[in-house]
C-alpha cells in the first residue's frame, strides 16, 4: 500500500509542477505580447501599413494571423523595396493593384483567408 507521506509528497511535487508551467505560460505570454507591441511600432514606420490599411488588413491581425518569422520577412522586404514611388502613387490613389509589390504573394494569401 502507498503511505500518506508518499501521496502528500506527490501531490506536492504535481501541485509545484503545475504552479511551474502556469507561471512559465504566462511569462511566455507577457514576452510575446511584447515582441508583437515593438513589431507594431517598427510596423508604422513602413509603407507595408498603409497597405494593410489599404487591403482592409488590421495590423494587429496581421501579426497574429501568421508566424513572425513571415511577418518579419516582409518588413524586410518592404524596407529594402525599390519600387517607392509606386508604392507611394498605388496609397495615394487608394488602388490595391500591388503588382509591383514585393510581398503581393503573401499579403494577397492573406487577405483571401481572412476575407
Amino acid at each position: 500500500m502507498i503511505s500518506i507521506v508518499a501521496l502528500t509528497a506527490a501531490s506536492i511535487a504535481l501541485l509545484a509542477l503545475i504552479l511551474s508551467l502556469f507561471y512559465a505560460i504566462s511569462v511566455n505570454i507577457r514576452q510575446g505580447e511584447a515582441v508583437r507591441r515593438a513589431l507594431v511600432e517598427r510596423l508604422t514606420q513602413l509603407r507595408l501599413h498603409r497597405i494593410l490599411g489599404l487591403l482592409n488588413i488590421d495590423l494587429g491581425t496581421f501579426i497574429h494571423s501568421q508566424p513572425l518569422t513571415d511577418v518579419e520577412r516582409q518588413m524586410r522586404t518592404c524596407a529594402a523595396c525599390k519600387a517607392t514611388d509606386d508604392c507611394d502613387s498605388a496609397l495615394e490613389k487608394g488602388t490595391s493593384d500591388l503588382g509591383f509589390c514585393g510581398n503581393r504573394e503573401d499579403l494577397a494569401g492573406l487577405r483571401s483567408r481572412l476575407h
